[in-house]
């Protein structure tokens, strides 16, 4: 025979239907089939809100009302006075922003009356200005008078030394040296070589004549000098650049334009100032 149980709760609250189902276990005893896994979970998980939710009806019920003020904490500070309402000692006024002079003999007044009475004693107490009896000018004057006295030291005049007299230097005159074809010749031996040197490109005939002849004479001289002894002078160049060309002749070259000779120069980066100075005419 089978055992037949009621599973039917009318539970009026949560201590009521735990009770119910404490006599429930009890009535299965050790016939009671065993719960599955998923089963007794949701029974430890309804267990487990039962307190919680016990708890806070509890809590709800201790939190006090708000109109119980018997356990309101009372507010820190000093108490309220009582609004004061004057009347103003000038204007017999009650109603203002602000009461002033309140514990002082003159008062109590209101706001404007104290503004008032402030401006009308500032005006009284307002200090006179004194006149200098100096002005910033004529100080400034005195004070550059004293430091001009202070600094200011009479000037003593030296008398002027008597010069002594120096001995006269005679300037020897400047022994002039002639011109002709030998000196320029001896110059040219010198100075020609490091005149190809300077150009590297070509050097031309005249020019070498001019610098030589302006070492010893003035330029204004040259031109003159030039139209009289061109023919001589400009043969002994062609002489001088033959010779650098019979010497040199990957090198230099000749070129005559009759009137005037031009010494090129074919490759300059060989030529060198020493392969130069091994040519001799004098």
């Amino acid at each position: 025979m089978g055992l037949e149980i009621n599973l039917q709760f009318t539970a009026t609250s949560v201590n009521d239907l735990k009770e119910q189902l404490k006599n429930a276990l009890e009535a299965l005893g050790g016939s009671a089939v065993a719960q599955t896994p998923l089963e007794e979970k949701r029974w430890h998980k309804q267990q487990s809100l039962v307190p919680v939710e016990k708890n806070a009806k509890q809590k709800k019920a201790e939190k006090p009302s708000l109109s119980d003020t018997s356990q309101k904490k009372a507010k820190k500070g000093r108490p309220k006075n009582a609004p004061f309402n004057g009347p103003c000692k000038d204007c017999n006024t009650t109603t203002t922003p602000q009461w002033r002079r309140k514990t002082m003999p003159e008062g109590p007044l209101c706001n404007a009356c104290h503004l008032r009475r402030r401006k009308q004693d500032d005006k009284q107490v307002a200090p006179v200005e004194e006149t200098p009896t100096e002005t910033p000018k004529e100080r400034s004057a005195r004070i550059r008078n004293e430091q001009m006295a202070r600094t200011s030291r009479p000037k003593t005049i030296t008398p002027p030394k008597e010069k002594e007299e120096e001995p006269s230097i005679v300037i020897p005159e400047k022994e002039e040296v002639e011109v002709s074809v030998d000196t320029f010749l001896t110059w040219g031996q010198q100075f020609i070589p490091g005149m190809i040197m300077r150009d590297k490109t070509f050097l031309v005939a005249t020019k070498v004549i001019e610098t030589w002849f302006t070492t010893l004479k003035s330029n204004h001289e040259f031109n003159s000098w030039l139209a009289d002894n061109l023919e001589v002078y400009l043969e002994e160049m062609r002489k001088i650049f033959r010779e650098y060309e019979a010497a040199l002749p990957t090198l230099l070259m000749v070129q005559d334009a009759g009137d005037n000779v031009v010494l090129m120069v074919n490759n300059p980066k060989a030529l060198t100032t020493k392969d130069l100075e091994m040519v001799k005419w004098v």
